[in-house]
């Protein structure tokens, strides 16, 4: 049922109707996604990051940044964005500002995550704040940035309008943010993946909505585009599905009355090493890992040919049916 309250993303009071539900494993909590009636964004209820606790059991050796590559290039071959200084907040490992120095800017990053941050001035990369980016900003203290980006980071903010008006702050006048998010628009195959779901991603995001929310924030928006639709969007999502659903008959197999949320660290863990019969092989989590990107390799070649059709087929029929939104704003004179 919609209903009426203040939108924390553009600040209106304004009619929420609920367009999704999910239940969070890790936590055991329910959210709603509700989307505004006036801006248009969705965003999760409740509207809370989950805090570093809950980051470090749903993702606590993964880097994203590997994901992110093909944004790095578009940023680093459009020739709108200007030179000079760079910050990039959420730099992780600093995969970007290592590729950013080899173009010639000068780069500074921001990041709270310690393991990073270290991997990223082991890189050479020394101007690495530790710490939130309002501490960066209390350190640096100067409007002198020529760039800023945000590289798949608003989406897991509990204050997104604070920290784009924090970017501003940063930059010179005429400087530029460069923002990506996943695009709420994309071709969804089978059910939405659990990374896009609340805690994880708090908001969900539209050219649209996006362009409005810079505006709102004292930015001009001078390009955006969501059209990057890779194949393997579509294959990824099929290889899924049907590795979720081999693994439930293989616990089913090897846990013999273990519960259904145990991995298979933990039930090997609860048996001796000769109690796991011909699945044995799966013990290594290594192996696993190896298994399973090769049966997605598989996948993707099997079905690249009719998946590449569909690809057309979203390409002609939606205005925006990319990945990922890519956006380019200045800061407002």
């Amino acid at each position: 049922m919609p209903d009426k309250r203040i939108c924390p993303i553009c600040g209106e009071d304004a009619v929420m109707v609920e367009v999704d539900k999910y239940t969070d494993p890790i936590a055991s909590k329910e959210y709603s996604v509700v989307s505004c009636g006036a801006c248009t964004v969705q965003y999760a209820v409740p509207f809370e990051n989950p805090g570093a606790d809950w980051y470090a059991k749903f993702s606590p050796n993964d880097s994203y940044e590997g994901c992110c590559l093909p944004r790095f290039s578009k940023f680093l071959g459009n020739k709108g964005i200007p030179s000079g200084k760079l910050l990039d907040v959420g730099c992780g490992t600093g995969i970007f500002l290592e590729k950013a120095k080899a173009h010639g800017y000068d780069v500074y990053g921001v990041d709270i995550n310690i393991p990073a941050v270290g991997a990223a001035r082991a890189r050479g990369l020394d101007k690495i704040y530790l710490g939130e980016l309002s501490g960066f900003i209390g350190e640096k203290r100067s409007s002198d940035l020529d760039v800023v980006t945000l590289f798949d980071y608003l989406e897991h903010l509990s204050n997104p309008a604070e920290t784009v008006r924090m970017a501003k702050e940063l930059l010179r006048p005429g400087g530029c943010l460069v923002v990506t998010v996943p695009n709420a628009e994309r071709p969804i195959i089978f059910k939405r993946d659990d990374f896009d779901q609340p805690p994880h991603h708090l908001t969900r995001w539209t050219v649209h909505s996006l362009k409005g929310f810079l505006e709102r924030n004292g930015f001009d928006v001078v390009s955006i585009d969501a059209s990057y639709l890779p194949v393997w969007e579509f294959t990824r999502h099929i290889s899924n599905f049907i590795i979720d659903r081999l693994l439930t008959v293989f616990k089913m197999v090897l846990m013999r009355g273990q519960p259904k949320s145990a991995t298979f660290t933990q039930m090997y863990g609860s048996k001796g090493p000769e109690q796991g019969g011909r699945f044995n092989l799966l013990k290594n989590r290594s192996t696993r890992a190896l298994l399973v990107k090769a049966f997605r390799l598989a996948i993707h070649y099997l079905t690249a040919p009719i998946f590449g059709i569909l690809r057309i087929y979203y390409k002609v029929v939606r205005d925006n049916p990319g990945v990922h939104i890519f956006a380019v704003a200045r800061k407002a004179r």
